[in-house]
């Protein structure tokens, strides 16, 4: 979860260790999100069991980049 001082312009997305933009999680003017991800891309396609990265971007800047594991 996110938690911003004020109402902002917030994307978050999933990308593959390759970069590749596997699921757009939320886009959208909010100041707090709980964000959970179902294992799929945007399709409804399973992803396998690795590495990948989301990106939080508030206001048009990238704010944060984080790796998580996905485990099936």
């Amino acid at each position: 979860f996110f938690n911003l001082r004020e109402t902002s312009k917030v994307e978050l997305n999933i990308y593959n260790i390759k970069g590749e933009l596997i699921k757009s999680l939320y886009s959208g003017n909010i100041d707090y999100y709980e964000a959970s991800w179902d294992g799929k891309d945007e399709s409804g396609k399973l992803q396998t069991t690795g590495i990948y990265l989301y990106t939080l971007s508030v206001n048009g800047k990238l704010y944060q980049t984080k790796k998580l594991i996905l485990l099936r």
